[in-house]
């Protein structure tokens, strides 16, 4: 073999291994690249918002046919993705003059001292309930409701202009709202360990009008968040936020991340 073919042999050889190396280069940029790739999370199923079947007695029980039909939606913690130790659900119903939440949790210390409306109840064991009726015009319900039954109630107009902590907008209130509540275990004691707390609220729907602008029909699509906050001595960091939408960041209020839902005439 001459130098002439060993050269050309070498050469063959360097440009196999160039283009080995350039494929593989190639592959792991690939592969980088997907890697790195955002996931897009999967759209939220709609809530489907049934009719009440029947009457509905507000007293925290959940006996009417109208709860056993409706879905029970799992709470989960904001961002994460999560499921939280003091595991929380939440059922929607509807009729003509009202809207119907029913909220089931677990939690080990049951605690709720707040009795001014409109004091600050998501401090304490608290549900929350968020409406945005409009999707082309801004207005949202805020229901936070402690394990006393205590409201605070606010109906924010504007992005801005609410003042630092938004007390602006507290000067709504949700007349003629109705809220009852059973505790499995005893309010206010941390020396024992409680079972949960149930909460059924009705939301008359008249209450909505500024940000709704008529009463809802079968068909409609409303914007929703139902929440829920737990302090608790069992609570690792003593606190505990859930929700029933996978929030990108940790804020109740971003309302273009709630869940979406669809009031449907069918009682089941």
């Amino acid at each position: 073999m001459t130098a002439d073919t060993c050269w050309r042999v070498n050469t063959r050889e360097t440009a196999m291994r160039y283009f080995i190396w350039l494929l593989i280069a190639v592959g792991l940029l690939q592969a980088g690249a997907l890697w790195a790739a955002p996931v897009a999370k999967a759209k939220a199923e709609e809530i489907i918002c049934l009719r009440a079947a029947d009457a509905i007695k507000i007293d925290g029980k959940f006996d009417e046919a109208t709860w056993k039909n409706a879905k029970a939606m799992p709470m989960i913690i904001p961002v994460t993705g999560v499921v939280p130790i003091s595991r929380a659900s939440a059922k929607v119903a509807w009729d003509d003059r009202y809207l119907y939440v029913a909220f089931e949790t677990a939690d080990e210390d049951v605690w709720s001292t707040i009795t001014q409306h409109d004091g600050k109840t998501c401090t304490e064991d608290a549900f929350e309930v968020f409406l945005s009726p409009l999707a082309d015009k801004y207005g949202y319900a805020n229901l936070e409701i402690n394990a006393l039954g205590t409201v605070m109630d606010a109906m924010p107009l504007s992005i801005v202009g609410g003042g630092d902590d938004s007390h602006r907008w507290l000067n709504w209130t949700c007349r003629c709202i109705k809220v009852g509540i059973t505790i499995q275990g005893t309010l206010n004691n941390p020396a024992d360990k409680d079972t949960g707390w149930k909460m059924e609220v009705a939301i008359p729907l008249t209450e909505l009008l500024p940000i709704s602008e008529r009463l809802p029909r079968a068909g409609d699509l409303w914007s929703v968040l139902l929440a829920h906050y737990d302090h608790s001595v069992y609570l690792p960091g003593g606190v505990e936020a859930s929700s029933i939408a996978s929030l990108s960041v940790f804020s109740f209020h971003k309302s273009d991340e709630w869940r979406q839902m669809r009031f449907v005439k069918e009682t089941k």
